[in-house]
């Protein structure tokens, strides 16, 4: 499957003041990189908790933020709950919606509207490609060992006004597991429907040349250098790539933002699936990974 590519993650960025001291650096791979920009950009701190809290997280939790750096007389650390704003941040007219549910479908959250957040599709693919389906309890660990500058914290907290309609948040042990995902689901049944999509595997071959469509943005052409299942949340859905562009850079891509040339035209090609992991891995010899 080629090697994974780790990159520098700066914890609290350079545009801000960072620096390149040890303490201040985590490696991570090229597409959890990519995927954590994506969302979160260079924001500060408080801004990424409210965009966790407005978009993304379980709805009876919010994240609590701690900055470690400012005590007060009682040797306490000063905490603050980021509001819960919907004007948090401005985005974007989006072109491709999808819906994410705030609480994993396979860890009982429903299609109601309290449970539902309209996300652009790259977004949503890159917070599964960082958190698949944690609880917040795992999401907020993962940032705060290596994602969060270190003079800040986060915790999860649960609402107290919880509503009586909404099933509670817990791990359930009577959920079905799906061998390939990992996900798990509450009959037998959906999970062997989900174990029947079989494996995603690479429709582009190693080296192959590529153009980037990614919208509003002017296209890029580059060279396919990686293919990474393990940044994949789900290997029934995501497909991800590690791309070298013409200007020597090298950028983590969705399939689904890519094209290739036949005979004169740039076209998507279709997603190919395979029902076992020895035709899985017998095809990606045979593309080269």
């Amino acid at each position: 499957m080629g090697s994974k590519v780790l990159e520098k993650h700066h914890r609290y960025p350079t545009s801000s003041g960072g620096t390149d001291e040890p303490s201040n650096i985590s490696y991570v791979s090229s597409g959890k990189h990519a995927a954590w920009h994506l969302l979160f950009k260079n924001y500060s701190p408080v801004e990424i908790a409210n965009i966790i809290n407005t978009t993304w997280l379980d709805p009876d939790y919010i994240i609590v933020v701690t900055k470690a750096a400012l005590v007060d007389n009682s040797g306490q650390n000063n905490q603050f709950i980021v509001p819960l704003s919907e004007n948090a941040r401005e985005r974007r007219k989006r072109r491709h919606v999808s819906q994410h549910h705030r609480r994993p479908k396979s860890l009982g959250g429903s299609g109601h509207a309290w449970n539902i957040s309209e996300v652009e599709q790259e977004e949503h693919a890159a917070w599964h490609i960082l958190f698949s389906n944690m609880i917040p309890e795992e999401i907020v660990a993962e940032i705060n060992a290596m994602w969060l500058d270190r003079a800040f914290n986060f915790t999860a907290t649960q609402i107290a006004d919880v509503d009586s309609n909404k099933m509670p948040f817990k791990r359930k042990a009577f959920l079905h597991p799906c061998y390939i995902c990992g996900e798990h689901h509450q009959s037998e049944k959906k999970a062997k429907r989900c174990k029947r999509r079989g494996f995603i595997v690479p429709r582009y071959t190693k080296g192959e040349r590529v153009r980037i469509s990614i919208p509003k943005k002017e296209p890029e052409c580059g060279v396919i250098i990686g293919w990474h299942t393990e940044d994949s949340a789900n290997p029934h859905t995501y497909e991800f790539y590690t791309v070298k562009l013409d200007g020597g850079e090298t950028r983590g891509v969705f399939a689904y933002n890519m094209q290739v040339l036949v005979r004169g035209k740039w076209i998507k090609r279709r997603q190919v699936m395979k029902k076992s992991k020895q035709k899985r891995d017998r095809w990606l010899r045979k593309k080269g990974f």
